[in-house]
């Protein structure tokens, strides 16, 4: 059976879930009088401390979990393969995508220009790496993106690597980070008793690893599974497991194209336009957030719930604050 938490208990869920730490004496007063179990003391509330610096704790921890930062920590290229990419590079890729996100509870931007932002956070070193006009800073600022394919999260080199192996793209990581991260798909399991050979570890010099992978899942048994997994990692391969921007791979033309529910695209950047145009990115952001909040994993009980959230925050204009606020503000955030 469930029941209402009480001021301590909510006061206590709510900061580790905004601050990742215990509740402050301002709070514990809002507790010990009862008014935090006001709907309005609770919303201004929730408004002061995502404002508070503290609040970087939420979009660190929620990054690290949403968009698997942590594995980007951990990255390890071909050196031989490719020398410029350094522990330096890889730690600025991690701030890039934690700063970025930042700005959207900051700056309370919509939820699905994530997509398709036109900014990002670089310092020189990463600036240069990326071939973009230096910032003149050794600390990640804000810049403006020129055009080109560098567009929105999909695109930023902590995400690419970390669906990379030492020496090439993964097209089936890649594929299957989307599903499980953005759209919020289990990809299928293996079918019984199939048993898959891996890649070969030193890439064909004479093929692209979309050729490579093509001839690999050949077999009926194979394909089913690959229809859904593949064509989202498809759409990345214009960048390489080093996290930069390419037309070619080992001197062949690199194929970043495929379709996403019933439609083509020719690169990231359609790709990324048809995932907005799809209500699934913010359902799925929903999910994670109401999850995050909750310290558990959602069950299809939930799915109600957040599709009625995701529905609702989107007509409001889509932005992270208010997403928040309606999380902390549900039945399921102060029951237990």
């Amino acid at each position: 059976a469930t029941r209402k938490v009480n001021a301590y208990e909510l006061a206590s869920r709510l900061s580790y879930f905004l601050w990742s730490s215990m509740p402050d004496e301002e709070l514990l007063v809002a507790a010990a009088d009862n008014s935090l179990l006001d709907d309005k003391v609770l919303s201004a509330k929730v408004k002061s401390m995502i404002e508070d610096p503290k609040a970087h704790a939420l979009t660190e921890g929620f990054s690290n979990i949403w968009l698997e930062t942590n594995k980007a920590q951990r990255v390890v290229l071909d050196a031989k393969l490719f020398p410029k990419f350094t522990p330096s590079i890889r730690d600025a890729m991690v701030k890039e995508t934690d700063l970025f996100f930042q700005d959207y509870l900051k700056k309370d931007l919509n939820i699905n220009s994530m997509l398709s932002a036109d900014f990002t956070y670089v310092n020189d070193e990463l600036a240069a790496y990326y071939g973009l006009p230096l910032p003149s800073s050794k600390t990640p600022v804000r810049v403006t993106l020129p055009a080109g394919p560098r567009r929105g999260v999909l695109s930023q080199g902590s995400i690419l690597t970390a669906t990379s192996t030492e020496a090439r793209t993964s097209i089936v990581k890649r594929g299957t980070f989307i599903l499980a991260n953005i759209l919020c798909q289990t990809p299928p399991d293996l079918p019984p008793g199939l048993t898959i050979d891996p890649l070969p570890a030193v890439p064909d010099a004479n093929k692209t690893t979309r050729e490579i992978l093509a001839d690999h899942i050949a077999s009926p048994a194979c394909a089913g599974c690959h229809a859904i997994i593949d064509p989202p990692g498809f759409a990345l391969e214009g960048f390489g497991p080093d996290g930069l921007a390419r037309t070619q791979e080992r001197g062949n033309p690199v194929d970043s194209t495929g379709s996403f529910a019933g439609k083509e695209f020719k690169n990231a950047t359609e790709f990324a336009a048809l995932l907005q145009a799809d209500t699934k990115f913010e359902e799925c952001v929903t999910r994670k957030v109401f999850s995050y909040a909750l310290g558990r994993s959602l069950g299809t009980n939930d799915d109600g719930f957040v599709k009625t959230l995701s529905q609702e925050n989107k007509e409001a204009g889509g932005r992270l604050k208010a997403l928040i606020e309606s999380v902390v503000l549900s039945d399921a955030f102060r029951s237990r």
